[in-house]
């Protein structure tokens, strides 16, 4: 049977819910379960007037905007967007996300997303202190941030990773980021009353990052 294989150049957005693990151990993974399916579904109806192709893995999704190098900015634009959509109905549900963009080349087919993009979406989202997704500088090879401004594309910013290092690049929020705000909040305020004191600061580091790319972002009590 011959295997159709595409080679197309494109943004990888890589996408996991945030504290998945701690949350499947403490939590009933069947009602996990019902709402990741619900996500699905929205996200599925959400994207299927789109160029975009979908592939989803346990609580995992990658997404593929396809963008030759002279369009890489204009789908950049509604990539941001569609990804901060995505976001925000996983956030209603409870389960935030976090994640990693890169462009380049990759091969698609027969169910599967192959390339180094994908490597490297994964790797960012490694990095990502807090339930955000990771656009770094280094991946706009065509626009130079530093030099440059483009009213479309969001600031770029000096990003603290997990690992203690900085990072220039843009960190992407769910919509409305009122929904992170709220919950990273809710849980800060449990979390550092009722323990794990570790997960208390995680969600108190999510409040600083989000304070650095929204001054309104309300201090913790």
């Amino acid at each position: 049977m011959a295997i159709s294989l595409t080679e197309r150049f494109g943004w990888v957005v890589y996408l996991d819910v945030y504290g998945f693990t701690a949350l499947v151990k403490g939590g009933n993974p069947t009602q996990i379960h019902e709402r990741l399916l619900q996500c699905e579904t929205e996200i599925t109806r959400i994207l299927r007037r789109s160029a975009v192709k979908k592939f989803t893995f346990s609580d995992s999704t990658l997404l593929f905007f396809p963008a030759v190098q002279k369009k890489k900015l204009v789908v950049l634009k509604r990539c941001l967007e569609l990804v901060a959509v995505v976001m925000g109905v996983f956030i209603r549900k409870h389960l935030p996300l976090r994640g990693g963009i890169s462009y380049g080349s990759v091969t698609l087919g027969e169910g599967l997303l192959i390339g180094e993009p994908v490597i490297h979406a994964v790797q960012y989202e490694s990095i990502v202190n807090g339930p955000f997704v990771l656009l770094p500088a280094k991946e706009l090879a065509q626009y130079n941030p530093l030099t440059s401004f483009n009213p479309d594309l969001p600031p770029n910013i000096l990003i603290t990773l997990n690992d203690g290092n900085c990072m220039s690049g843009t960190l992407v929020c769910p919509f409305p980021r009122e929904d992170l705000a709220n919950l990273a909040s809710e849980q800060f305020m449990h979390h550092s009353v009722h323990g794990p004191f570790t997960v208390a600061k995680m969600w108190k580091d999510t409040l600083d990052l989000l304070r650095q790319t929204s001054p309104s972002t309300p201090e913790v009590p």
